[in-house]
């Protein structure tokens, strides 16, 4: 009889789970997707139209940032700081901002909630399609922003 190999993680359905059932390891992985997907979308931005850099945005980057939203819950918050860094650039390239703008006015700009607002979202919509009710879900009762300070749109 051969013993069963111990394997320090492994990837089932696109998520990655270490061998103490972390998925650490699985955030690490998808913010390098996202930036290794965002950096070649900052290379051809010139190429670009803004209609093609938002579809790729949301077909492309969004997702990564996204899938399985679920177990997210009770992420680190060292991990969470770095999705939501992640998350902020993305956000400013498709605003066409620059590095040094505060993501709050990129967000504003584009409608899109913070991250942990975006994550709980997710969760609510699934716990509600577990439970075979109507989304019933409106986003407008988040705040956009959870700045202690709204940011300064003129230096």
């Amino acid at each position: 009889m051969t013993p069963i190999a111990v394997e320090p993680s492994s990837k089932l359905l696109g998520i990655t789970i270490d061998d103490e059932l972390k998925f650490d390891l699985h955030i690490i992985n998808c913010i390098r997707k996202t930036h290794l997907k965002l950096g070649l979308l900052y290379r051809n931005n010139k190429f670009l139209a803004q209609q093609a850099r938002i579809a790729l945005i949301h077909a492309y980057l969004l997702p990564c940032l996204t899938y399985c939203s679920q177990i997210l819950t009770n992420l680190k918050s060292s991990l969470l700081s770095r999705l939501e860094t992640t998350y902020h650039k993305v956000a400013r390239f498709e605003n066409q901002q620059p590095y040094r703008s505060h993501y709050c006015l990129s967000l504003g700009h584009l409608n899109w909630l913070e991250l942990p607002h975006l994550l709980l979202v997710s969760q609510l919509q699934t716990i509600g399609s577990l439970l075979y009710q109507p989304s019933v879900l409106t986003l407008c009762h988040l705040p956009l922003c959870s700045c202690k300070e709204p940011p300064k749109l003129f230096p």
